[in-house]
């Protein structure tokens, strides 16, 4: 008699989605402007992050605005890059609600802005394919609490 033929191999597990890109609307309140007062910033924000670990990203975020109610309107941009830590699991589709908290190196230019390097904490929600966000940017040229409100509220994909 013949030998029965092994079964096939199971199939290889689906390969896991680490990079995560966002698109959304970015909105600013700035605490002080170069001209001593209070502005606001308006545009949008472009972010890449890649999954170090099921509760963990790095990341890097551009964000194009133009600057408003402020003596020297004009265009700006706010590049950053840090770490954001889940309370979830981001590499599993049981749980599409994932708050995290994080923080931001980077720099910050433009009209009616002195250029500088800033850095801040940052708090956020991802509720399915959509990522909501409150950063705040300390300028290192100016003291703590005259810093930059930064809010995001887009889309993501992840790939």
């Amino acid at each position: 008699p013949m030998a029965a033929a092994p079964p096939p191999p199971p199939p290889p597990p689906p390969e896991e989605k680490r990079w995560i890109f966002t698109a959304g609307g970015f909105y600013g309140y700035n605490f002080r402007d170069n001209t001593g007062g209070q502005s606001q910033l308006g545009g949008i924000n472009l972010g890449l992050d890649y999954k170090v670990t099921s509760w963990m990203t790095v990341g890097l975020e551009q964000a194009g605005f133009y600057h408003f109610d402020t003596k020297n309107d004009g265009f700006g941009g706010r590049t950053v890059a840090g770490p954001d830590f889940y309370f979830g699991n981001l590499l599993s589709d049981d749980l599409p609600v994932a708050p995290y908290i994080g923080g931001n190196i980077g720099y910050l230019y433009g009209s009616g802005i002195d250029d500088a390097g800033i850095a801040g904490p940052e708090i956020g929600l991802k509720l399915g394919m959509f990522d909501m966000k409150v950063a705040y940017d300390m300028p290192f040229n100016r003291s703590p609490d005259h810093g930059i409100i930064n809010t995001t509220i887009g889309v993501s994909f992840d790939f």
